[in-house]
């Protein structure tokens, strides 16, 4: 597992636009995994430029699971 100041410094890095396609894949497999919504708060959302650490609270929120 991650610490927040590991994958905050990634979101950070994405924010911007560093990274080529593996290092991508890299994150998403390793720091950034079970958060993959992440990319859709920063990419794909008016919440992109956002801290980093609301960014990380956002995709958990996200990436909760739903209780039935």
């Amino acid at each position: 597992m991650y610490s927040d100041q590991e994958i905050m410094k990634i979101i950070k890095l994405l924010q911007k636009g560093e990274g080529d396609d593996d290092q991508l894949a890299y994150w998403l497999q390793n720091e950034l995994h079970g958060l993959e919504s992440i990319l859709d708060v920063i990419f794909h959302s008016d919440q992109g430029m956002l801290p980093s650490q609301e960014v990380l609270r956002i995709a958990r929120e996200k990436n909760k699971p739903i209780i039935l």
